[in-house]
């Protein structure tokens, strides 16, 4: 029994150590895989209803499927989504339910300025990407908007998932994963100011290949809420299993 109490009790105080609330993993789990996938269910579908021309996922902006009305001319290009509302739709079902898991995992209270920026970068994905979503990049007026929105998103994304693998150890992050993580922030980073740079330098008629690189820095961002939605749900499992054994031990040392 006082061996039970003691296990119990060491638990207990490992996960208090932590920057996240481990007994909420399996909703967090299921929050961003909700949201990864609708992603790629709305870009997919409303890319495919994209006929004429032909959506280009190598020279068109992610953004141009949610771009609602008649075909128009944006930067030399010719944007027209039969499906605008599904992609919209797919943007502000993931910035909200990435905010929510932020603030279901996540506890950074007294626990330093990095982990604190680390959740107001997620919660401002949460802002960014609806704000993308709602302002369009045509007509002209919301384009201010609409950037502000998508830096929110992937910039702000990109540096909270470095900021995540940062904090690796606080966060109870295998070391590997916390590097993983390092990686996929620093690339979607450097993609996102390539693209910048890429805009700024010829910005009336957008280069070949923006929309390739455009996804090399959204993509880092859905693959990451994969990664760590699976990883939850692989250590609730984990938290089950030795729960039971403890459970069991304690009734065999009980008896």
């Amino acid at each position: 029994m006082t061996q039970d109490v003691s296990m119990t009790s060491t638990s207990l105080k490992a996960d208090a150590g932590l920057l996240r609330d481990t007994s909420r993993n399996t909703a967090a789990a299921i929050t961003l895989l909700a949201a990864a996938g609708m992603f790629f269910v709305a870009e997919t579908v409303s890319a495919a209803a994209w006929h004429t021309p032909a959506y280009s996922y190598a020279n068109d902006f992610v953004s141009d499927l949610g771009v609602p009305g008649p075909a128009v001319m944006f930067k030399g290009h010719l944007i027209h989504s039969p499906l605008a509302w599904l992609l919209d739709a797919g943007f502000v079902v993931n910035g909200v339910l990435v905010a929510v898991a932020a603030l279901l995992l996540l506890r950074p209270a007294g626990q330093g300025r990095m982990a604190a920026w680390q959740r107001r970068l997620l919660i401002g994905f949460g802002i960014g990407l609806p704000m993308a979503a709602f302002l369009h990049e045509s007509p002209g007026w919301m384009l201010p908007f609409h950037a502000l929105g998508a830096t929110l998103a992937m910039a702000g994304g990109n540096i909270g998932i470095l900021l995540t693998g940062l904090l690796a150890g606080r966060l109870g992050v295998p070391g590997w994963l916390g590097r993983l993580f390092i990686a996929l922030g620093t690339v979607g980073l450097a993609f996102f100011l390539a693209v910048q740079v890429l805009v700024l330098k010829d910005s009336a008629v957008l280069p070949h290949g923006i929309g390739a690189l455009e996804r090399g820095a959204a993509y880092p961002v859905l693959a990451t809420e994969i990664i760590v939605g699976v990883s939850l749900l692989a250590e609730s499992a984990r938290l089950r299993s030795r729960s039971l054994r403890d459970s069991g031990r304690a009734a065999t040392i009980a008896a």
